[in-house]
């Protein structure tokens, strides 16, 4: 069994999901999909993981899900 806390590969996260990779990378960018983990130190990190657990919350209810962090730029409105 997987553990909760295990990253998985975009790959795998579009199999999972069933969305193609650039509508996650669209729905990341609005903050309705949980956000990748970068695999490397440097910014421009192009291999990129998503925990399990935040794929799982997504999964759960991805008409309403939000990143926690997220923050719209036109202050909400």
């Amino acid at each position: 069994m997987i553990q909760s806390n295990a990253l998985i590969p975009i790959k795998l996260a579009v199999r999972l999901c069933g969305i193609s990779r650039q509508e996650i990378n669209r729905r990341i960018a609005r903050g309705t999909f949980p956000k990748p983990y970068k695999l490397s130190n440097r910014n421009n990190a192009i291999r990129k993981a998503f925990y399990l657990k935040d794929l799982h919350e997504w999964i759960k209810s991805p008409h309403t899900y939000l990143q926690e962090s997220f923050k719209p730029e036109n202050g909400g409105a």
